[in-house]
């Protein structure tokens, strides 16, 4: 199987895989793959924006696998690439490094998915774990280990929905991120009440509740919906000093609507320090 993604907005990427199993059972699979990532990383110190970077990754993977039937998979691999900075507005002391940054790493990825809907689950669970372990043995400027992890969990009666979800992440070991692929985190649902992106550092803890409520069934769309979210989180060791960290909390309101295209979103989040933001999203938040 050969597959193409792209994305466009605010992070472009296009990748591509190639799907081979080594069994008919799908028990052991490869899979080499090319990534090219352009996104904007805006740095925040409090709640105000102070630089904005345009950030450029390719890189190239091989990952070797097994499928779990219809419940997940687990992959372990490579990459290797390169990876440049440019400041687009900012102070020299927040510049980046000049000239590219070589990345290798040695990557694992266990996924299971048991949800009957991929943006607006009514029943079932699902959840991540992966590993990000760059080492000069692959080329890479920078060693450092990186894992990540999310679990979620959805519930229903009738039209109405519980989501419980819980992200976290940072670096395994001693050694600390580096600027570029620290945790990045604020948005609706994901801190609301926070410009998206704006909550930057070396450790993430979140937890999240959503309610939400099929208002209509529509010919074209999956549903129409209205929600809310209760949301409490922990930021450590921000990027920016001055950056927002500690324990956070904060809650929103929105309506959305499944399309063929993806999910959109209207919403309203307001953070307990008082911050607080409108959003609009074409996406999953």
């Amino acid at each position: 199987e050969w597959r193409v993604d792209l994305q466009v907005g605010t992070t472009s990427r296009a990748t591509t895989e190639f799907y081979q199993p080594l069994f008919e059972n799908r028990s052991l699979f490869v899979a080499p793959r090319l990534e090219l990532e352009r996104r904007t990383q805006d740095l925040y110190s409090g709640t105000e924006r102070v630089a904005r970077d345009n950030v450029r990754t390719r890189l190239v993977g091989l990952d070797l696998g097994s499928e779990f039937t219809r419940f997940g998979e687990l992959r372990v691999g490579a990459v290797a690439g390169r990876l440049q900075a440019t400041q687009e507005t900012g102070p020299p002391s927040l510049e980046p490094p000049s000239g590219h940054i070589d990345q290798g790493a040695y990557t694992a990825r266990f996924i299971f998915d048991q949800l009957d809907n991929a943006s607006f689950p009514r029943s079932g669970f699902a959840g991540r774990v992966s590993m990000f372990a760059s080492t000069p043995q692959l080329g890479a400027d920078d060693r450092y280990t990186r894992w990540d992890a999310e679990l979620l969990g959805a519930m229903s009666i009738g039209r109405h929905t519980l989501q419980l979800s819980a992200v976290g992440g940072g670096p395994a070991g001693s050694d600390r991120l580096p600027a570029y692929d620290q945790m990045v985190w604020g948005g609706l649902l994901q801190q609301s009440g926070y410009p998206r992106g704006s909550l930057t550092g070396q450790h993430l803890a979140f937890g999240r509740a959503v309610y939400y409520y099929k208002v209509a069934n529509q010919s074209l769309f999956e549903g129409l919906y209205a929600g809310l979210s209760l949301e409490a989180g922990r930021l450590g060791t921000p990027l920016v000093p001055g950056g927002i960290s500690g324990v956070l909390k904060s809650a929103a309101v929105f309506m959305a609507i499944d399309t063929p295209i993806g999910p959109v979103y209207l919403g309203y989040g307001r953070a307990a320090g008082g911050s607080s933001a409108a959003y609009f999203y074409l996406g999953r938040p």
